[in-house]
């Protein structure tokens, strides 16, 4: 469906374009002409037509008609020219046959490093169904556009003319008086330029940046920690108890079901609530706009305002620990793992519960879970050094007896009636159950005294620890901090500002747990693939346009367009997440396709011998409809997948179209006035240095500036 609008969207903007309807249904055929061949494909491959793979359609429909658009402008262009349909359609085609193709092949490129940028097999394997259908959609668009479209072009006879629209009109001006007055003063537009960009310091420091999104997750945990005097009805009492407070407002959190299960000394209450299902994206745009004018009010609160309720309504229990959990079969995409490493397990659990009173201080945390479990109630004996030195006992002797004295002492098998039976001493029962009892215990003393055990040894009352977990040699512990905001960077920050605020001992340290070690690698793994995006792009244009400097000019698209997608995600609230860092990889491959078509005409016109300034503003003004048209037709082609509520893999991806709707509006807006200026600071600079070069070449002689401009205009 979302797919099917994508379409219905972009015929609509062709058409307001050209006004032309047998123009619009030619550049239109493009989509169930590519979108065939690529069902074919998949086909053939010997996939399956699923919702990974629709989603890789989806995202091609709005891209499929680029290159029609600018083959069939090119080939309007040369009617006007030639009285000929068939020469006119071939002239055209064969002029911008170089640039399409260059953009098409730099929209392919940017998926290898989304195949490869994890190792993740699952991930990858989704990236892959999604990224194989793009490609061949939009190899099969370059056949289209190449092939079909001039074929079926030479077969209109005639071309109607018909008014541009007064919007475009205005706006093509507009651009092109703009343009005149930057070139003519570049130094100030590009420091104006520059402090607009500057301004991305703003999204990269408010828009929240999380690992996952939480997708069609829908239910939550809450956890109890009992004391172990509770026996199993005191702990089924608590649960019922708890369970019954939430059912007060059922309809109000919408809950669909709810578990428990619990021991005596632990439970898990788990609620399940009603999804409100993957609703069509215009649906979900008029629920949106609606809570933000107060004109719908939803009657039932989300999973977020329900964990935030019920957390300010717990009951507080004297010895009951009560937290909550994100769920998704614990696995807490909200919490982040704190380990404290050490030696002396006594140490550990005082430093973790100091480092937990001062965590559950921080905003936006919802609860914190020190993974200790207790044990069973118990007696330490601890030796009184100085005692048993003053009474000559050794410590393995007050050891022995006390030993002796509860747990027995085997004696040699009992031989009775032809029968070997076991036997052991040990105190009586009555003696061992006491513990006044056991402190009048008599120890063997030096002499043959016998002294009393509560004079050599302190007794504590404590409960042991359930289990102690060691790594590296050291034990640690370790400390689950659940925060309500999805901005997890500044989670991590915060919590990372209170731990090294704490005096840790010699020998004793913390660390993050496997969620910090999940956010870096998805961080660093996007920064690859953003990396050899990049270079795959400028790679493929240099070999294509047999220059170094042009791709250089082209690439100077890419900063506004990570600059429109930061600002999108601020203004929309969305967090920085997988999605959306995929959709910026993949903006590498389309926002260059604007600037290669630019640049092609403009190095054309150069090569007719126009002067330079002349051509950037011609080269503008002729190709503003089909950059805008294509940049329009992209846009509203993400517009379902932006405002919707459908997911993948649990992970929504509304951040990925939003993301790229962002870059792809302001890199189009760019690319009319930012791509001219870099492309003549490029091409002065290699004018320099030419001219460096040829005067240390042939000596102190001066090269005629028109001349090295013109050989410049002819290389590039």
């Amino acid at each position: 469906e979302s797919a099917l609008w994508g379409g219905i969207f972009a015929i609509c903007v062709i058409f307001y374009f050209l006004r032309r309807w047998r123009m619009t249904l030619i550049i239109t055929a493009a989509i169930p002409f590519s979108i065939f061949i690529t069902i074919t494909g998949i086909y053939f491959i010997g996939w399956s037509l699923n919702i990974i793979t629709m989603m890789g359609l989806m995202l091609s429909v709005g891209m499929v008609v680029d290159n029609a658009i600018v083959v069939m402008e090119s080939i309007q262009s040369e009617r006007e020219h030639t009285a000929d349909p068939a020469r006119a359609s071939v002239r055209g085609a064969a002029e911008v046959g170089l640039a399409v193709t260059v953009a098409t092949l730099t929209s392919i490129v940017v998926f290898l490093p989304l195949m490869l940028m994890s190792d993740n097999v699952g991930f990858s394997f989704y990236m892959t169904r999604i990224g194989m259908p793009v490609v061949i959609a939009l190899l099969a668009s370059l056949l289209v556009a190449l092939l079909f479209l001039p074929q079926l072009a030479s077969r209109m006879k005639t071309i109607r003319d018909v008014k541009e629209s007064r919007l475009i009109t205005w706006s093509n001006r507009t651009v092109n008086r703009i343009l005149d007055r930057a070139l003519k003063h570049r130094f100030d537009t590009a420091l104006i330029v520059l402090a607009i960009f500057a301004l991305i310091a703003i999204p990269q420091k408010l828009v929240k940046t999380s690992a996952e999104g939480d997708g069609n997750i829908n239910n939550f945990e809450l956890y109890f920690s009992m004391p172990p005097s509770y026996s199993f009805a005191d702990a089924d009492s608590l649960v019922l108890r708890v369970e019954n407070e939430i059912r007060k407002k059922v309809d109000v959190y919408n809950i669909k079901t709810i578990t428990t299960r619990h021991s005596n000394t632990w439970g898990e209450l788990e609620v399940f609530l009603n999804s409100e299902g993957q609703l069509s994206w215009y649906t979900h745009l008029w629920r949106g706009i609606g809570k933000k004018i107060g004109l719908y009010n939803s009657a039932t609160m989300t999973r977020e305002e329900v964990i935030a309720d019920i957390n300010e309504n717990l009951p507080d229990v004297p010895g009951v620990d009560l937290f909550i959990g994100w769920g998704n079969n614990g696995n807490d995409e909200n919490a982040v793992t704190v380990a404290i490493n050490g030696r002396d397990t006594t140490v550990l659990k005082r430093l973790a519960e100091e480092a937990r009173r001062r965590l559950e201080l921080l905003p936006n945390v919802i609860s914190t879970e020190l993974d200790v479990e207790q044990g069973d109630p118990e007696l330490r004996v601890l030796a009184n050094r100085s005692a048993l030195d003053r009474n000559g006992i050794s410590a393995s002797t007050l050891a022995g007896t006390v030993r002796y004295a509860l747990s027995g002492s085997e004696l040699p098998d009992l031989r009775q009636r032809g029968r070997e039976l076991d036997s052991n001493v040990r105190l009586a029962k009555e003696d061992r159950d006491q513990l006044s009892e056991l402190k009048q215990l008599e120890v063997k003393a030096e002499g043959g005294r016998l002294v009393p055990l509560d004079e050599l040894v302190e007794v504590q009352h404590q409960t042991a620890l359930g289990t102690i977990r060691r790594s590296q040699g050291k034990s640690f512990m370790r400390l689950k901090i659940v925060a309500e905001t999805k901005d997890q960077e500044a989670v991590n920050e915060a919590i990372g500002r209170v731990m090294r605020s704490m005096d840790f001992p010699p020998g004793y340290d913390w660390s993050f747990g496997r969620f910090f070690d999940r956010l870096r690698e998805q961080q660093n793994s996007q920064q690859l693939a953003m990396i050899l995006a990049l270079c795959f792009v400028f790679l493929l244009m240099g070999v294509l346009f047999e220059s170094f400097m042009l791709p250089l000019t082209i690439l100077a698209s890419i900063p506004f367009a990570i600059w429109g997608a930061q600002w999108a995600l601020l203004i929309t609230g969305s967090s920085f997440d997988l999605m959306a860092g995929i959709g910026m990889v993949i903006l590498v491959g389309i926002v260059v396709n604007n600037a290669i078509v630019l640049i092609d005409r403009v190095v054309r016109l150069r090569h007719q011998g126009i002067e330079r300034h002349r051509a950037l503003l011609m080269a503008t003004e002729q190709r503003f409809r089909p950059v805008m048209m294509t940049a329009a037709t992209t846009v509203c082609g993400l517009i379902p997948m932006a405002v919707g509520n459908a997911a993948l893999i649990g992970l929504p991806y509304a951040p990925m179209g939003r993301a790229m709707m962002g870059g792809l509006l302001v890199s189009t807006l760019s690319t009319l006035v930012v791509i001219p200026l870099v492309y003549t600071l490029i091409d002065d600079m290699g004018l320099f240095f030419r001219r460096l070069y040829l005067q240390v070449r042939l000596g102190s002689a001066k090269v005629p500036r028109e001349s090295m401009a013109d050989s410049t205009a002819a290389g590039s």
